[in-house]
């Protein structure tokens, strides 16, 4: 998933992106609910945005890191990708994330590096919940 950022050309097409993703993932989950579901990308969203928390209600997810108790996780900027007067920060917002549904558990997320990206990566360890069924 990678929905525009929400500066790109106002927050209108963000937050409509992440509608859509939120309406889609809420639509599988609604259809076929014995499917888990696994939602990761760039959502270019914190998890105090607004539209953001929206997409979790309505699709019923919740965020990996959030559930591992990993704490706050930015992965953004990161790699010297950005500069302010020849400093590069390090990374200061949480827009990536592993979102879960009703069906999976995570027991652990880790930021890794990723040469050349200006974002971390996360790993999440991601098991089927006791007691899901699929199929």
């Amino acid at each position: 998933m990678h929905p525009p950022p929400p500066y790109a050309d106002g927050s209108r097409p963000w937050s409509a992106h992440l509608r859509t993703i939120g309406d889609a993932l809420a639509s599988q989950a609604r259809d076929q609910p014995s499917v888990p579901v696994l939602a990761v990308g760039d959502f270019n969203a914190d998890t105090p945005h607004q539209p953001f928390r929206r997409l979790l209600g309505v699709a019923g997810l919740r965020d990996a890191a959030e559930m591992a108790d990993t704490g706050w996780a930015p992965t953004f900027p990161a790699n010297g990708h950005w500069t302010s007067h020849g400093v590069a920060p390090p990374p200061f917002t949480a827009i990536d994330h592993v979102l879960v549904g009703r069906a999976l558990t995570v027991t652990a997320v880790d930021r890794v590096d990723i040469s050349g990206s200006d974002h971390l990566g996360l790993v999440a360890r991601v098991a089927l919940r006791e007691g899901a069924r699929t199929g």
